[in-house]
């Protein structure tokens, strides 16, 4: 990639980032006072902190663990988001471990069967596949595998960064892992 659009897209996906992680709804009630556990904003900004609802999922599946039968993860699909020239993937996942106690925190990459968070948007139509996008030093721009985690039974937010489709398409398949069934037809928001 040409280093000028590997800089620009960088700043564009960073630019991204930073707007897709505020809410503008402040935390505040009606009286002004700030809701317990909201963020509350400092000096009339629109930051805040987002917010998400595994029951607003546009499409979710419940998966058992190939390795361990009593072992299941539900994933939602929240939003597939194209902001300038960056797709924004967000999930729910939330691990069901019978094997663990409600106490025990786990990983995404456990959640995820023991894999690396990769997901990978297929444009079947088109013939194309678009990969997480990565930094120069080669970090790749979604949540952390080993950093994002979650108490077993509660849901955790994972995200990925993705170039913009190429196409003009109005939904994509959605591909968390190659070993389990792919999301179909999801749409994409502009």
């Amino acid at each position: 990639m040409r280093p000028d659009l590997r800089r620009s897209l960088c700043a564009a996906a960073l630019a991204c980032l930073l707007a897709g992680c505020t809410s503008g709804q402040g935390g505040e009630d009606a009286g002004g006072e700030t809701e317990p556990g909201a963020a509350a904003p400092k000096d009339d900004s629109a930051a805040g902190v987002e917010q998400f609802d595994p029951e607003d999922a546009l499409v979710q599946q419940t998966l058992t663990l190939p390795q361990s039968p009593q072992d299941k993860v539900d994933i939602g699909v929240l939003s597939l988001e194209v902001e300038g020239q960056v797709m924004f993937l967000r999930l729910a996942v939330t691990p069901d471990f019978g094997s663990e106690s409600d106490s025990k925190a786990l990983s995404l990459f456990t959640s995820l069967g023991q894999t690396t968070f990769a997901p990978t948007l297929v444009d079947v139509e088109n013939l194309k596949e678009y990969a997480v996008v990565q930094a120069g030093s080669g970090k790749r721009w979604a949540s952390s595998d080993l950093g994002t985690t979650s108490m077993n039974g509660t849901p955790m937010l994972a995200y990925a960064v993705f170039a913009a489709p190429e196409d003009d398409i109005s939904s994509i398949d959605v591909r968390v892992t190659d070993f389990w069934p792919a999301f179909t037809d999801v749409p994409i928001t502009r």
